[in-house]
């Protein structure tokens, strides 16, 4: 609202307009930082909609093309482990292993081996119903399942989002 009468309330309310202009610019640009992070996030979870093919296309930045070079169904599971951070998931691991070609049954009939399979190899660590870790990924010393070690050779990239509190908090409306 313009109210200014003399030169300098004109000189104050520009400079009052500019302040709250920088604020907003910036406030936005938080949001918009936030939106794209909470945007690359979503792009990599797969909604359960998907077939088993459009999984595998849509885990690519997860599982590299080497799943297809793995001989046998271990060698995929202990791919996708490494590849997750050595967790593996009974459901999604017998789509991808079906999807790469190394099974002919049923995707169904996958996973209900998968378990059988992981328990008679002393590699594997039962976490929770379906959920499977890969023991030796890990520095049993270290005892944290999320720090991996190099004895496989592999650096396991760190997804690290930073969310700023931005102008749309409850806290500013008050």
């Amino acid at each position: 609202m313009l109210a200014a009468t003399t030169a300098e309330d004109l000189q104050r309310f520009w400079e009052e307009c500019d302040r709250k202009q920088r604020l907003l610019e910036r406030d936005l640009a938080e949001v918009m930082a936030d939106k794209a992070a909470c945007e690359r996030l979503l792009s990599r979870t797969r909604p359960e909609s998907k077939t088993a093919s459009e999984s595998v296309l849509y885990h690519a930045h997860i599982l590299p093309s080497r799943l297809a070079d793995c001989q046998t169904q271990m060698a995929a599971f202990r791919q996708i482990a490494i590849d997750s951070g050595g967790i593996v998931r009974v459901s999604e691991a017998s789509r991808l292993v079906h999807a790469a070609g190394l099974s002919k049954g049923k995707v169904s009939s996958i996973a209900s081996s998968i378990p059988k399979k992981f328990l008679e190899s002393d590699e594997w660590e039962y976490m929770e119903p379906g959920t499977y870790r890969l023991v030796a990924h890990f520095d049993p010393t270290e005892g944290a399942p999320d720090e991996p070690t190099d004895r496989l050779g592999v650096d396991m990239p760190r997804l690290t989002v930073e969310f700023t509190p931005s102008s749309c908090d409850a806290t500013d409306a008050a």
